[in-house]
């Protein structure tokens, strides 16, 4: 019996029991009180001051709101811009490719307006939302010109930055299906390869459409006005007579002082309705630019009388949901700690040892799911103890734990399998070769520091690390967690042995920096039927992968060395496998080369570099 186990503390010293029903007392009093207090401050404020606040919080949420929406626009602004194709379909003017690949992203946004335009500020694709349409009824234009008049769309041609970023925004009005309608505006720009501007992307929402957003959000009416004219763009209210509601000179300068001054409140009326307005900013870009006034109104109805008649009948009332509440509290805590109690004792037989314990399981709720994952558990305990540590700790915790639940699943042993599957094979010089051993933490703590960076990499590809031996790693992709089509592995092969070897450039130049010398790497890949399995005894089990393919990729990693620095090879068979994915790469040298192993003759093939990547550079990646 393990050591631990014997000296296990099982007592419990603060029941669960007091615990479920001290929150219930506490509750009960802080409402006892809090009712008290309500009804104190009730009596002493009137309608007038607690409307006044209502349509200050609407307010904050209606600026609240407006950051929200211009963030969910700059997504799709990104989204855009880093769509593939879009870039190119704009050095060629190819309106039509360009609406294949942008529409799709519209309309699953939601959005109203969306445009891309070329340099000279002509567009080249322009999505607009019908007023009167469905969800998914948009026209599509282009050669429009009037969009280089807008202030911010020549900043954003002009490429300019400043401390919040490229992306700028405005509130324009454009004609849509005979009407004139406001847009509020968000851009970013479009760059070639090299950083240049070569366009830019806008997209947008109509002022109504914003202002039924914001008003769902802040519980108030919602409204729009010019910030040089006062004039209405756009509201929730739906007034018959707009012109009724444009802001005098005085109301707009109060609505456009700074912040920090006193907020200007105003008495309207619409269709015969009173309703109190605030005015603020309407402010985008992180609170750094006035596009307009926002109008923030709530109905004005005299507040009804419904404060109790004194506090003695709060207080009367507060004992008798006190009682009520212990009395429930001590009933429900009753309820869930008496099975409770029973797993308790069970996970500490189960910690002692003992895997034939067991629980009743009396219930279908939430603690009857848990007696029956605890059975099962123990249960599984008893069948799979010998596998339970098969995947070795190098691997990913991912990984491991996907590996863990398809066993459980499955309810499968470790005997092994075939599988067609990628091997990466790669070697890192300069550990060993003509190294002082006189200091061997040094050369451990750079090992280290390497795998740790090319762990994470591996395992975001898809890869699972089989082994390390020293300075050098064998990975396999395409069998665990879940198998995957040889076409697929060999894709996530290469991928990561390009992420790889950049890693190893990124470290060689903070070395640099150090004064360390660089390393070098060289990475052998193959594609062929390995057999993966739980290799050693029940004590010492470790998953791995065996055969030609892996003695293959060990091979071609060596013939790597003739090559220089950063080579990368790949066998005939990954080479094909790639058909469809070749424009992702950049080739180099191939012909014939003699395996060790085998004394075959194979044709490999040298991967110069990568026009893209499969994933996204994580925070997790790189080496510190």
């Amino acid at each position: 019996m393990n050591k631990s186990n014997s000296n296990f503390d099982a007592r419990v010293r603060f029941s669960l029991r007091w615990k479920i029903t001290l929150p219930f007392i506490f509750l009960a009093l802080i409402l006892g009180f809090g009712a008290a207090y309500l009804v104190n401050q009730l009596l002493n404020q009137t309608e007038e001051i607690q409307f006044l606040r209502q349509l200050a919080d609407s307010g904050k949420q209606t600026s609240d709101g407006v950051v929200r929406v211009e963030e969910d626009m700059l997504e799709v602004v990104r989204l855009i811009a880093n769509t593939e194709g879009v870039a190119q379909s704009i050095g060629l003017q190819n309106s039509e490719d360009l609406r294949a690949r942008v529409l799709p992203l519209v309309i699953n946004s939601a959005l109203n307006f969306a445009v891309i335009l070329d340099q000279e500020a002509i567009s080249l694709l322009t999505i607009r939302h019908r007023l009167q349409g469905g969800a998914a009824d948009y026209a599509v234009l282009k050669g429009e010109t009037f969009y280089r008049e807008w202030d911010f769309v020549q900043q954003l041609l002009n490429g300019e930055n400043d401390a919040i970023g490229d992306k700028w925004v405005g509130l324009e009005s454009i004609v849509v299906d005979d009407s004139e309608a406001s847009v509020f505006l968000i851009g970013g720009p479009l760059r070639d390869n090299q950083g240049n501007v070569i366009g830019a992307v806008l997209v947008g929402t109509y002022a109504d459409s914003l202002v039924e957003q914001l008003g769902l959000g802040a519980g108030a009416n919602v409204g729009i006005y010019d910030a040089q004219t006062g004039q209405l763009l756009g509201s929730s209210l739906e007034p018959a007579n707009a012109d009724s509601l444009t802001l005098s000179d005085v109301e707009l300068s109060s609505a456009l002082m700074p912040a920090g001054t006193q907020t200007f409140v105003r008495n309207i009326s619409v269709s015969g309705s009173p309703y109190t307005e605030v005015l603020i900013k309407f402010q985008a870009r992180q609170n750094t630019l006035d596009l307009g006034v926002f109008g923030i109104s709530l109905l004005h109805s005299q507040g009804q009388d419904v404060l109790l008649d004194n506090v003695l009948t709060v207080a009367r009332y507060g004992i008798v949901a006190l009682i009520l509440v212990v009395s429930i509290g001590l009933l429900i805590s009753n309820m869930i700690t008496r099975p409770l109690v029973e797993i308790a004792k069970a996970s500490v037989q189960v910690a002692a040892g003992n895997l034939d314990t067991f629980v009743s399981e009396r219930s279908n709720d939430e603690i009857g799911v848990l007696a029956r994952s605890f059975n099962r558990l123990v249960a599984g305990l008893r069948e799979s103890l010998p596998y339970r540590d098969a995947v070795v700790p190098v691997l990913d915790p991912q990984v491991r734990e996907d590996f863990q639940e398809y066993v459980a699943d499955q309810d499968i042993t470790l005997d092994g399998i075939s599988a067609e599957a990628t091997i990466l094979a790669a070697d890192l010089s300069s550990f060993t070769g003509g190294v002082d051993f006189s200091e061997p933490e040094e050369i451990v703590a750079s090992l280290n520091k390497y795998y740790e960076a090319m762990l994470p990499t591996v395992a975001q590809h898809g890869g699972v690390i089989s082994k390390f031996d020293g300075d050098s790693m064998i990975t396999f992709f395409g069998v665990l967690p879940k198998r995957t089509p040889a076409q697929m592995s060999a894709l996530q092969g290469v991928h990561a042995g390009l992420e790889l070897l950049r890693l190893v450039d990124q470290w060689n130049t903070q070395r640099a920096v150090q004064g360390v010398p660089a390393l070098e790497m060289w990475i052998g890949i193959t594609t062929g039927v390995v057999v993966a399995g739980g290799i050693g005894n029940k004590s010492h089990l470790q998953l791995g992968v065996i055969g030609d393919t892996v003695l293959e990729a060990r091979d071609v990693q060596e013939i790597c060395r003739e090559l220089g620095a950063g080579a990368l090879l790949i066998s005939e068979k990954t080479y094909s496998l790639l058909e469809n994915a070749h424009d992702q790469f950049k080739f180099g040298r191939y012909g014939r080369a003699k395996l060790r192993h085998s004394a075959r003759n194979v044709t490999i093939y040298e991967v110069k570099g990568r026009r893209t990547r499969l994933i996204k550079r994580g925070r997790r990646q790189g080496v510190n």
